[in-house]
C-alpha cells in the first residue's frame, strides 16, 4: 500500500469530526493514487469513516444519551391510535435524517463526484489496458450514486481497544464505459451492482485527535457483484469472456477485502502494524449431524428416485464437502469441518445435492440455506440446531441439523503436529506480516516495489509502494524504506501437513521484473522460536536491503463446550494461549437481528412484529394475447441477518393482501427492513417488480404503518407495499 498519503488522511479524519464529506475525496485519493483497484475501495472508506465518529456518540453508553435514545420511540404497542408526542416526534425527524445523512451528501455531491472518480479511473487503469491493445474511450460512473446504510456501531466498552461498525453499501450504478480494442470493435459496461455488508475496525485509540492510528475494513461476505456488457461481447453472447472478467474482479475483491482479509488505512503513519492487526475470533467447528424429510423424486418411467444426498458447506473462501449417504431421505453424516472465523456475521453457506446416478445425470441442488455464525452460537452452540432448506425463498420441507465449536487459537502445536481425520479439518493457523523494507539498492525516483510471499502452494502479494514527487519527503512516505503493512493468513490443511509445513519465501520486486532479492525461512526455525513466533529484520538480497517481517504459528484447542453467547476476546497473533481464551459473562450479549451484539446489560430492548400488509398499483398485461394478472409475493429482509422471509403469493390479484408476520428482536429505530417483490410465473424465472429500504423508524413516525413505493434500476415504478410495524 502506498504509504504516500497518510499525512494528509491524518489531518482529513481530524476535519472530519466538524465536516465528515471532506474525507471522500481526501481517502479516495490517497487511494488511486495508490492502487489500481483502490478508487472505489477509497471512495467507499473515505465517505463512511467520519460518520463513526458521529455514530459512536449517539451510540454511546452514556446516560443521559442513552436515555434520550429510548425515549425517542415508544415501547407500548402501536397497534391502535398509540402513536410518538410531539417532542419526541422532532428528535425522531432529526435523527432519522442523521441515519441518512450520509447518503444524502454522496447523493448531492455525485455529480461532482462522478466526474472526479471516471478521470480517476481512467489514469489507474489505463495504462492496464494499453498494454492489453485496449484503451477507453468513455467513463462515466452514471447518475446513480452509492448508498450508505443500516449502521451499527458496537458498544465501546471501558477500556476497549478498538470501535468497531458495521454498515451495507449499495451501488447500482448506470455507469457508461467504453473500451476500443485495437484490432476488435468497440464494447463496454452499461451497468454495475455492488452490493453487501462492511466491517471498519477502528484501532488501536488514543487519547490524541482523531483518537484512531488505523483503520481496516472489509466485506463480511463475499458482496453481490455483477457487469452488464455492450457492444461485441453483449452481441456475440460471450458468455465466456464476461464471466471470466466479472470472476476475476469478485477473486481480486475477496482476496483484497473479504473477511479474513483486510484493507488498512494508517492514520498515524507511525502507527505499528501489530497493534492495528485484527486476529480471527478462533476456527469454527461445524459439525454436519443428519438431514431429514428430504423427497423423493418422481419418475414418470420406472420407480421414483430416492435421494443421494451430500452437503456443501462453505464460510469465506473455504469450501467442504460431506459424504454422499445414498438412497435415504433422513440421511447422516455426524462430519465435521473447520473454518477459520473472523467475525460472528459471516454466513455459514449451505448446499444440499442430490448425487447423479450415472454418467448422463448431473448433480442437482435440492436446497440451500443461509446461516450466521452468531445465530449458530446464540441457537445453541454444541446443542443440533436445526436449519431449514429453501429453493427460490419457499421451505422445501428438508432440514439439516447443525452443531457449532468455537475453537481458540493457542501456541500449542499439538493439533498441527498431530494428523488430520479429513481434509475438512485444520491443524492451526499460520500468520505472516510484511512490515517494511529498508534501504532499497535503488533510484527512488524508480521506486515501484512490492513483496511476493510464498508458502506451499499458497502465493500472495503486497500492494506497490510507488515514488509520488508531491509526496516525497512526507511522514511514511519514504519509498526507499516502505511500509507494506500486509497480512497474510493461510490455514493449515490435510494437503499441507502431510507434506510437512513448508518454508515461507519472501521475494522483493521493483516493477514487473526486477527482482531485488529473495529470503527463505524455513519451517523448522520459526516453530522453534517462543509461541512459535518470529519477528525480524533480515537482509533480502545482496545488495544490503532487509525485510521486516511476522510469522507466527498457532495450533486449535478444541472446545469442550461452547455457551450461547460465548464471546472470545481477541489476542495479539503469536501470543495466545489457553488462558487467554477468555469468554465474557452470557448477560453482555444479546440477539439482534438474530445476530450476538455487545450490549449495555442496562439497554432497553423489545419484540419487534413487522407486517406485510398489502400492495396496490400492479396491474394486469398481456403475453402472448393472454392476460397475465399479477401474481405478487415479498422476500423481506431485516437488518445484518442472512435470513430472509417469504410471503405467500397472491395469485390473480391487482391488489395483494398478505397480513403475514414475523418477530424481531427490535434494538434502535435505525435498523433497516429490505423488501424485494415479485411476480410469481409457473414457468421460467419469477418477474422482479423491484425493491424498498425502510428503517422501523420511518414506519414508527408515520404511526406504525407506512404506504412505501416500490423503485427498480433507481425509478420509482408506481407499485406500493404497505408495512406495518408493532412494538412489544
Amino acid at each position: 500500500m502506498n504509504q504516500s498519503k497518510s499525512n494528509e488522511s491524518w489531518t482529513g479524519i481530524a476535519i472530519g469530526f466538524i465536516a465528515g464529506s471532506i474525507l471522500t475525496p481526501t481517502i479516495a485519493y490517497y487511494f488511486s493514487n495508490s492502487e489500481k483497484s483502490g478508487v472505489t475501495v477509497g471512495f467507499i472508506t473515505g465517505s463512511v469513516f467520519a460518520v463513526a465518529v458521529v455514530r459512536s456518540f449517539f451510540d454511546s453508553s452514556n446516560d443521559d444519551h442513552a436515555s434520550l435514545r429510548r425515549d425517542l420511540i415508544s415501547r407500548r404497542s402501536l397497534r391502535g391510535s398509540t402513536q410518538l408526542s410531539a417532542k419526541n416526534f422532532t428528535n425522531v425527524v432529526a435523527n432519522d435524517q442523521h441515519i441518512n445523512f450520509l447518503s444524502d451528501i454522496v447523493s448531492r455531491l455525485w455529480g461532482h463526484l462522478n466526474i472526479a472518480l471516471s478521470e480517476k479511473i481512467r489514469e489507474a487503469v489505463e495504462p492496464t489496458l494499453k498494454g492489453m491493445g485496449m484503451h477507453f474511450t468513455k467513463v462515466d460512473m452514471g447518475s446513480t450514486p452509492i448508498i450508505l446504510d443500516n449502521i451499527v456501531v458496537d458498544e465501546l466498552k471501558a477500556g476497549g481497544k478498538q470501535c468497531t461498525f458495521n454498515m451495507d453499501v449499495v451501488w447500482t450504478g448506470n455507469c457508461n464505459i467504453k473500451i476500443k480494442h485495437n484490432t476488435l470493435p468497440s464494447f463496454g459496461i452499461a451497468n454495475i451492482t455492488l452490493e453487501g455488508r462492511m466491517q471498519f475496525v477502528m484501532k488501536p485509540l488514543t487519547d490524541v485527535i482523531p483518537c484512531v492510528e488505523a483503520v481496516q475494513f472489509a466485506f463480511i461476505n463475499p458482496p453481490k457483484f455483477d457487469l452488464d456488457f455492450t457492444g461485441i461481447v453483449a452481441i456475440a453472447n460471450a458468455n465466456a469472456i464476461t464471466n471470466k472478467i466479472v470472476n476475476v474482479v469478485e477473486e481480486s475483491l475477496t482476496s483484497m477485502m473479504v473477511l479474513p482479509n483486510r484493507m488498512l488505512i494508517k492514520l498515524d503513519p507511525f502507527c505499528k502494524i501489530l497493534n492495528a492487526y485484527t486476529p480471527p475470533l478462533g476456527v469454527a467447528r461445524i459439525t454436519a449431524v443428519n438431514g431429514g424429510d428430504f423427497a423423493n423424486i418422481n419418475k414418470t418411467f420406472g420407480k421414483d428416485d430416492i435421494p443421494d444426498i451430500y452437503l456443501e458447506i462453505s464460510l469465506g473462501d473455504r469450501k467442504c464437502k460431506t459424504k454422499t449417504i445414498v438412497d435415504c431421505v433422513d440421511p447422516r453424516w455426524d462430519e465435521s469441518m473447520d473454518f477459520v472465523l473472523s467475525g460472528y456475521d459471516q454466513k455459514l453457506n449451505i448446499k444440499a445435492y442430490d448425487a447423479k446416478d450415472s454418467l448422463l445425470d448431473t448433480n442437482h441442488v435440492v436446497g440451500v440455506a443461509e446461516i450466521a455464525a452468531g445465530e449458530l452460537i446464540l441457537s445453541g452452540g454444541k446443542k443440533n440446531v436445526r436449519v431449514p432448506l429453501q429453493v427460490k425463498h419457499v421451505n422445501t420441507g428438508a432440514y439439516i441439523a447443525l452443531n457449532f465449536e468455537l475453537c481458540p487459537l493457542i501456541s500449542s502445536p499439538e493439533s498441527y503436529e498431530n494428523p488430520l481425520k479429513s481434509s475438512n479439518d485444520l491443524g492451526g493457523l499460520m500468520t505472516i506480516i510484511v512490515i517494511q523494507a529498508h534501504k532499497l539498492p535503488i533510484p527512488k525516483e524508480e521506486a515501484a516495489t512490492c513483496v511476493n510471499v510464498t508458502c506451499g502452494k499458497k502465493k500472495f502479494t503486497t500492494g506497490v509502494v510507488a515514488y509520488v514527487p508531491e509526496y516525497d519527503g512526507l511522514p511514511g512516505c519514504d519509498v526507499l524504506n516502505p511500509f507494506y503493512d500486509t497480512i497474510f493468513e493461510v490455514p493449515l490443511d490435510l494437503e499441507m501437513l502431510m507434506k510437512k509445513i513448508p518454508s515461507v519465501v519472501f521475494e522483493l520486486v521493483n516493477g514487473e521484473k526486477q527482482i531485488l532479492g529473495k529470503l527463505e525461512v524455513p519451517y523448522t526455525e520459526f516453530i522453534a522460536s517462543p509461541n512459535a513466533t518470529t519477528i525480524e529484520s533480515r537482509q533480502i538480497g545482496d545488495a544490503g536491503a532487509h525485510l521486516d517481517f511476522h510469522i507466527t504459528i498457532n495450533g486449535i484447542k478444541p472446545a469442550s463446550v461452547i455457551k450461547s453467547s460465548a464471546v472470545f476476546e481477541q489476542a495479539k497473533p503469536g501470543i495466545r494461549s489457553t488462558e487467554e481464551a477468555k469468554i465474557d459473562s452470557p448477560q453482555n450479549v444479546r440477539t439482534v437481528n438474530s445476530q450476538p451484539t455487545l450490549v449495555d446489560e442496562n439497554a432497553d430492548t423489545s419484540k419487534l412484529h413487522i407486517t406485510m400488509v398489502s400492495g396496490q398499483g400492479f396491474k394486469t398485461t398481456k403475453k402472448r394475447f393472454v392476460k397475465d394478472i399479477p401474481d405478487v409475493y415479498c422476500v423481506v429482509k431485516f437488518g445484518s441477518s442472512p435470513k430472509t422471509w417469504r410471503t405467500s403469493t397472491i395469485k390473480n390479484n391487482e391488489l395483494p393482501i398478505w397480513n403475514e408476520s414475523n418477530d424481531y428482536t427490535f434494538s434502535n429505530h435505525n435498523q433497516v427492513i429490505n423488501v424485494e417483490v415479485f411476480d410469481e410465473n409457473s414457468n421460467g424465472k419469477d418477474d422482479f417488480y423491484g425493491s424498498f429500504r425502510v428503517t422501523v423508524g420511518q414506519v414508527l413516525l408515520d404511526g406504525g404503518m407506512r404506504e412505501v413505493e416500490i423503485s427498480r434500476d433507481g425509478k420509482l415504478t408506481g407499485l406500493f407495499i404497505n408495512v406495518k410495524c408493532e412494538l412489544d
